[in-house]
């Protein structure tokens, strides 16, 4: 994602390691161009039920609203698949 906002900045700095620097990152993926792929791409590479943890802020999200993200989605797909019997 060469558009990413996020390539002038430290990559540490969307890996912060308290909550209350989080914000700084999420205003820059707020101004990103490529913010929707991102999220994606964070998500599809989460989806993977392998054991390791949510990190970093992708797409403007913090780990926790990923997980809550993908718990809407599953709760949605599994709807979709019980009404498409």
């Amino acid at each position: 994602m060469d558009d990413a906002a996020c390539l002038w900045y430290p990559k540490d700095y969307f890996f912060p390691e308290k909550r209350s620097d989080q914000k700084q990152a999420i205003e820059v993926c707020d101004r990103c161009d490529v913010k929707i792929k991102c999220l994606v791409f964070a998500m599809k590479a989460e989806a993977v039920k392998d054991g390791s943890k949510r990190t970093g802020i992708f797409g403007g999200k913090t780990p926790k609203e990923r997980e809550n993200l993908q718990k809407i989605l599953d709760a949605r797909i599994k709807e979709m698949e019980k009404a498409n019997g």
